[in-house]
């Protein structure tokens, strides 16, 4: 309930201030003296209409130089203030001993406001208005008196609870929707379960596969080296007999090549034991004339020989250096560069 009222620079109230009293007030007075103004005043706090301030703002305040306000006192410790100047254009208010501006409100109300004074455009009834419910429909009275006793909340709350009714039946459905759409993409991936298994298995596969790869190229290798070392062992046959023949033919012909160097150092001998030169000489004569032939023919020999052997050096030179360091047959290490001290 309004108790008291402060008008100024209010249309044609410079600084008003009526106090109310509990039931029906009556404002009396000639046309033209700030009747109607005082409930304008009241509805420019409680509608925040009109919205434009220039009509309303006093000639004499015409720069808004003082304050254009209204405020209305509910109580000795509540109040609201509508107010206007250079610097603000919004609302005051006062309760629980604390004083809040509310500055550029716009167009509406703010709620605090409007949850401190309990009132709306229902309180309002104008000299120029039809007359009051007598001109409404049954409905539109009835809206009326709703409004008054405040069942439109009620309304209002049910058509809320319905909009947001309606959007949930309609999430609900998208939802519904949307849970249909997984559950079959769930059920077109279900192999995925079986595939795990198969990737699980194919690694393991995969891992054998290579293990057995690997044996077989280790396999490939032994058979390669297998197969490398049995074409070394055919060449060792043909190296033997070729070998064995080097040897006949240098046993052979050492003998005679032995023999011809000891008639050789026995001569040597012979000469140094001469003591006279005619001696030495005659016995060289008779030796050399006796055993001249037989040289002759030895050293023919031994030049044959030693032209055999140089050749059968050469071929035996590339059969050893292809000869392996270790024996394929017998295990033990082979001396490429000394064959004929071992065997010879």
């Amino acid at each position: 309930m309004i108790t008291k009222i402060e008008i100024k620079n209010f249309q044609s109230h410079k600084n008003t201030i009526l106090d109310f009293t509990s039931g029906v007030n009556v404002f009396c007075g000639e046309s033209d003296n700030g009747k109607t103004a005082i409930i304008r005043a009241i509805r420019w706090v409680v509608e925040n209409r009109p919205l434009g301030t220039d009509k309303l703002n006093s000639t004499w305040n015409d720069t808004f130089k003082d304050d254009m306000s209204v405020k209305l006192w509910l109580s000795d410790d509540v109040w609201v203030e509508r107010i206007r100047n250079k610097s603000i254009n919004g609302y005051r208010y006062f309760r629980d001993g604390k004083e809040v501006t509310l500055e550029a409100t716009g167009t509406d109300v703010p709620q605090v406001i409007t949850d401190i004074l309990c009132l709306n455009d229902v309180n309002f009834q104008f000299q120029m208005d039809a007359p009051y419910l007598l001109s409404m429909s049954a409905s539109e009275a009835s809206k009326y008196f709703n409004k008054i006793i405040h069942l439109y909340t009620i309304d209002d709350t049910l058509s809320v609870a319905d909009s947001d009714k309606r959007n949930l039946n309609s999430e609900k459905k998208v939802v519904e929707s949307d849970i249909k759409k997984y559950r079959q993409k769930l059920e077109e991936l279900e192999w995925l379960d079986e595939a795990e298994n198969l990737e699980v298995r194919i690694e393991k596969y995969d891992s054998l596969i290579q293990s057995k790869e690997d044996s077989i190229c280790n396999l490939e290798t032994s058979i390669s080296d297998h197969e490398k070392i049995s074409s070394n062992i055919k060449n060792f046959d043909n190296e033997d007999k070729l070998i064995d023949e080097i040897e006949s033919i240098v046993i052979e012909d050492y003998s005679d090549l032995e023999l011809s160097i000891s008639d050789h150092e026995k001569l040597s001998g012979s000469i140094r034991n001469f003591d006279d030169e005619d001696l030495i000489v005659k016995e060289i004569e008779n030796i050399v004339i006796e055993d001249y032939s037989d040289f002759q023919y030895s050293v023919l020999e031994y030049l044959k020989l030693d032209e055999s052997l140089r050749k059968y050096e050469a071929m035996l030179k590339p059969l050893e250096e292809s000869l392996p360091d270790i024996c394929p047959l017998c295990g033990n290490k082979l001396d490429k560069y000394n064959l004929e001290d071992a065997e010879i």
